[in-house]
Protein backbone atom coordinates (compact mmCIF):
# COMPACT_ATOMS: atom_id res chain seq x y z
CA UNK A 1 0.00 0.00 0.00
CA UNK A 2 2.93 2.21 0.10
CA UNK A 3 3.85 1.92 -3.50
CA UNK A 4 7.14 0.22 -3.13
CA UNK A 5 5.66 -2.33 -5.65
CA UNK A 6 5.57 0.07 -8.05
CA UNK A 7 8.55 1.59 -7.74
CA UNK A 8 10.70 -1.24 -7.63
CA UNK A 9 8.57 -2.62 -11.31
CA UNK A 10 9.57 0.93 -12.53
CA UNK A 11 12.89 0.50 -11.98
CA UNK A 12 12.82 -3.07 -13.24
CA UNK A 13 11.62 -1.84 -16.06
CA UNK A 14 14.13 0.66 -16.76
CA UNK A 15 17.02 -1.66 -16.35
CA UNK A 16 15.46 -3.97 -19.00
CA UNK A 17 13.85 -6.67 -16.86
CA UNK A 18 16.58 -8.39 -15.52
CA UNK A 19 15.15 -10.14 -12.61
CA UNK A 20 12.12 -10.95 -14.71
CA UNK A 21 14.17 -12.30 -17.55
CA UNK A 22 16.25 -14.16 -15.11
CA UNK A 23 12.89 -15.91 -13.45
CA UNK A 24 11.56 -16.63 -16.70
CA UNK A 25 14.92 -18.71 -18.06
CA UNK A 26 15.20 -20.40 -14.65
CA UNK A 27 11.24 -21.54 -15.27
CA UNK A 28 11.44 -22.52 -18.42
CA UNK A 29 14.53 -24.61 -17.86
CA UNK A 30 12.85 -26.20 -15.00
CA UNK A 31 12.38 -30.30 -15.14
CA UNK A 32 8.30 -29.75 -15.43
CA UNK A 33 8.38 -28.07 -18.18
CA UNK A 34 10.63 -29.96 -20.27
CA UNK A 35 8.57 -33.08 -19.55
CA UNK A 36 5.42 -31.12 -20.15
CA UNK A 37 6.82 -29.85 -23.50
CA UNK A 38 7.30 -33.43 -24.54
CA UNK A 39 3.67 -34.53 -23.40
CA UNK A 40 2.10 -31.90 -25.06
CA UNK A 41 4.07 -32.88 -28.31
CA UNK A 42 2.43 -35.88 -28.03
CA UNK A 43 -1.42 -34.84 -27.56
CA UNK A 44 -1.81 -33.84 -31.29
CA UNK A 45 -5.56 -32.54 -30.35
CA UNK A 46 -3.83 -29.30 -29.00
CA UNK A 47 -2.20 -28.38 -31.68
CA UNK A 48 -4.28 -26.25 -34.15
CA UNK A 49 -4.59 -26.94 -37.31
CA UNK A 50 -2.33 -24.24 -39.00
CA UNK A 51 0.61 -25.61 -36.31
CA UNK A 52 -0.04 -28.95 -37.97
CA UNK A 53 0.59 -27.88 -42.02
CA UNK A 54 3.37 -26.16 -40.41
Amino acid sequence: QDGSFAREWIEENEKGQPRLKKLREAEANHPIEKIGKVLRGMMPWLHTKKEMEA
